[in-house]
């Protein structure tokens, strides 16, 4: 069995980066499972704990930091150009790796995991939304921009 972790960049000395090693190290060691760390904007950083070496770390480099030097339009323009790579770069990484089950541990990716997934079990994996619904305080952007990462959830598996 492959399981495909999916996240931004691991390159912090981070809680969840730790929590995440341990994880696919002892999945690695103990279980049998191919695993693989898919990262989207990892770059020259190194991996800030050390990964068992069954445990696969590949990088799409989609620099989508790229888009904050523009302003106004060509943001968002940017934006969608960096998109559309990142569903380009994700579709060909999943059916190089064909995992057997998808875990998406940044949420900024859920959308274009499920338009590429295609049948691939995804999981989110997340903390960024345990107070999603305590949102009487917010304005209506972020609410906005929390329902639709609430609405891409519910098309996960799990």
């Amino acid at each position: 069995m492959t399981l495909l972790y999916v996240t931004d960049a691991f390159a912090v000395y981070g809680g969840m980066e730790r929590v995440l090693t341990d994880k696919m190290n002892h999945l690695a060691a103990h279980s049998g499972y191919d695993i693989v760390l898919l990262t989207v904007n990892q770059g020259c950083h190194a991996v800030p704990f050390p990964l068992h070496s069954q445990v696969k770390h590949m990088d799409l480099g989609v620099r989508l930091h790229q888009q904050y030097a523009y302003h106004g339009i060509r943001r968002f323009i940017k934006h969608l150009e960096l998109m559309r790579l990142l569903k380009h770069r994700m579709r060909a990484a999943l059916q190089q790796v064909n995992p057997d089950v998808l875990i998406d541990v940044k949420l900024d990716f859920i959308g274009v995991l499920n338009q590429v997934r295609e049948n691939i079990p995804l999981i989110v994996e997340s903390h960024t939304l345990c107070q999603a619904e305590r949102l009487e305080h917010a304005g209506w952007l972020r609410r906005l921009h929390v329902w639709s990462f609430l609405r891409q959830v519910r098309q996960a598996d799990e």
